[in-house]
């Protein structure tokens, strides 16, 4: 189904429902708002054996990789591999309080967008919005 430039009509079904409108579901609808993550050419990863893997197909997005290979070998708060991976590549090394530049490279690919909507208790962001800030970018992307 093509979603490209869809207009959404009330009333009309949506495919995609977020429950949670946490920094999860706010990643999550960035996703599938068409923003799409590939290796950005000119900075590269503090991690070298995660540098050395991000290299092998710098061409494809970040959704087309092979995430268990690239997880492989990361350590980080997160039971969740991926949610480790994602961290270490929005925010390379910021759990030993370093700050590095992102590797990646966000695209808008307006074919890859699908209508969604975000259900939440509270403000965006859960319970980070409590720590400020957050509800302002969260609704700037």
């Amino acid at each position: 189904m093509d979603f490209q430039d869809k207009e959404i009509i009330p009333g009309e079904i949506l495919p995609v429902v977020i429950i949670g409108n946490g920094p999860s579901g706010i990643c999550l609808s960035y996703l599938l708002s068409g923003r799409t993550p590939y290796l950005s050419p000119e900075v590269s990863h503090p991690n070298p054996l995660l540098s050395s893997k991000l290299g092998e197909q710098p061409h494809l997005s970040l959704l087309e990789q092979d995430l268990e290979y690239l997880c492989e070998g990361l350590e980080g708060r997160s039971s969740n591999p991926v949610a480790v991976l994602f961290d270490s590549l929005l925010l390379p090394d910021s759990d030993f309080g370093l700050d590095h530049s992102s590797p990646l490279d966000w695209r808008y690919e307006p074919e890859r967008s699908v209508p969604h909507l975000v259900l939440g208790r509270g403000p965006a962001g859960g319970r980070l919005a409590r720590y400020g800030g957050l509800h302002a970018n969260a609704q700037s992307g």
